[in-house]
């Protein structure tokens, strides 16, 4: 979350689609899956019809907003990756390689060929990188496990503000929860997964921002990567209020600082 008057969205977007094969413009299902050339196309129709909202090589002079690094569902509930196309979260420079991953790139926890190999963490790591004094929140959406995960992976490391993020990621819990009455689990990766490194949470933290988390989002094994599609809908409006709670807790720190 970037500091500044007024709360404005950077990106937190859900996928989109535009069919590639269509010459006519159609409306969004967002009840179902969609194919990743539909989701690429939407994705390059939007930078067409939006040129306002693209975020370019470079960010802009007086932005405000709030950072996100928002895995869509569709994309997320398909598979973390497919072999040798994509990487799970672990292609970051925060003890990259040293837990919790694998270098077979048919595994569901391939961290990349290097730390920040992949186009995406490059991109990312410039943006936030370049300008990290001015975040406060960094939130990464993933499935599965109906978790909230704070730093870090690593177990032989806790982040200094460890406190905070657990009493946030809780009350993000229960907002999460008062929607359709899913339990999230709340901790680090070693306490209440597996420990992990390479993540781009760990990472946001270690470049400053206080409040990282990643959102493991439903189910918690009976569909895994794979959930029905009638489960799209309530999954999205649940992580957005949790993930509302923690852009207010931002934003009123924000400006209680400023004052």
């Amino acid at each position: 979350m970037l500091r500044g008057e007024g709360l404005g969205f950077v990106a937190l977007m859900l996928t989109l689609t535009l069919g590639a094969a269509r010459l006519e413009r159609v409306e969004y299902d967002y009840d179902r899956y969609h194919p990743m050339e539909e989701i690429s196309a939407w994705m390059v129709q939007m930078e067409k019809d939006h040129p306002d909202l693209r975020e370019g090589d470079k960010p802009q002079e007086g932005e405000e907003g709030v950072g996100a690094n928002a895995n869509a569902l569709a994309k997320s509930t398909l598979g973390r990756q497919s072999p040798s196309e994509g990487k799970d979260d672990t292609n970051w420079g925060t003890e990259c390689f040293s837990v919790g991953v694998s270098s077979n790139c048919s595994s569901n926890t391939y961290c990349g060929s290097g730390a920040i190999s992949e186009p995406e963490a490059q991109a990312l790591t410039y943006f936030l990188g370049s300008r990290k004094e001015d975040f406060l929140c960094f939130l990464t959406i993933h499935s599965y496990g109906q978790l909230l995960l704070v730093p870090y992976g690593h177990p032989n490391f806790t982040a200094p503000n460890y406190n905070e993020l657990m009493e946030v990621g809780l009350q993000a819990a229960e907002a999460i929860y008062r929607v359709h009455g899913r339990r999230y689990t709340v901790g680090s990766s070693p306490d209440v997964l597996y420990p992990n490194s390479g993540s781009s949470r760990d990472w946001a933290r270690l470049q400053g921002v206080p409040l990282s988390f990643t959102f493991e989002l439903r189910d918690n094994g009976t569909f895994g990567f794979l959930l029905p599609e009638g489960q799209i809908r309530p999954a999205c409006e649940e992580a957005f209020s949790g993930a509302l709670h923690i852009l207010q807790y931002a934003h009123a720190q924000a400006f209680s600082r400023a004052v």
